[in-house]
């Protein structure tokens, strides 16, 4: 499970605090072993005084290697980032889709705020550099965001046991030389839960759930540990963590 994603209202002054982030993770089903969909939510809180969070740059969500995001029967097929613009995502493969999600967006007008609900499809891309990437197709109808394809990839981090998923936010505008959109919560799952692939047999094409993401078949007692970190465009981040525990 995953979700896309974000902008900015004003750049705050110099000595404003950073924005906050919280995140929330489920892992479903949650047993050692179990091949489960990863759900995560994170809400994007303003720096004190401000409307709005700045706006959006990137996420990096970290969690342990030890969950087999890569190995996962995910994104057999890739699906192309022109497929995408010309057709959406329902003109990608079933066997590329990786996931699904929403995301809050907002612009400021005035005193008040004009929110929209958008979807996210998550499907696999072509590789970039021999990692796994993936592409978060985020749109809406009213009052500002179409379509917005965000780029992701899976990497290596600097501390020991510990990978990534990287996405790159590239800023939106709300009004005609005003407000970037802004990100103030978003939802993702990546995993096979809402997912439905299709198998060629000698009698057509049979549907199938795709396998999931493999957790390990012993649990860390204090649960697994995730964390997200978010960069805006004004230069600065906010960082959140949690556990989740499997039994």
């Amino acid at each position: 499970m995953l979700v896309a994603w974000v902008c900015l209202s004003a750049l705050p002054a110099a000595a404003s605090a950073d924005p906050e982030a919280r995140l929330h993770v489920s892992l479903e089903p949650d047993r050692p072993g179990a091949e489960t969909t990863i759900g995560f939510a994170v809400q994007v809180l303003p720096s004190a005084g401000q409307q709005l969070p700045p706006a959006l740059t990137g996420v990096e969500l970290r969690y342990p290697s030890s969950i087999g995001v890569a190995v996962s029967g995910l994104g057999l097929l890739t699906c192309s980032e022109r497929t995408l613009e010309l057709r959406g995502p329902g003109g990608c493969p079933a066997e590329a889709w990786m996931g699904v999600g929403s995301v809050l967006t907002a612009i400021p007008l005035g005193a008040a705020s004009v929110y929209e609900q958008t979807t996210a499809s998550i499907v696999r891309a072509p590789e970039t550099g021999n990692r796994i990437a993936m592409y978060f197709d985020v749109e809406g109808d009213t009052p500002v965001l179409a379509q917005l394809v965000l780029p992701g990839v899976l990497t290596a981090t600097k501390a020991p046991a510990y990978e990534s998923l990287d996405i790159r936010v590239p800023l939106v505008e709300g009004i005609v030389g005003g407000s970037y959109v802004a990100v103030t919560d978003l939802h993702a799952t990546l995993g096979p839960k809402s997912l439905t692939y299709y198998e060629r047999t000698s009698h057509g094409f049979v549907p199938y759930r795709p396998r999931g993401i493999l957790l390990p078949s012993r649990c860390p007692a204090a649960g697994f540990r995730f964390t997200v970190r978010l960069s805006f465009v004004s230069g600065q981040s906010a960082s959140s963590h949690t556990r989740v525990g499997c039994r």
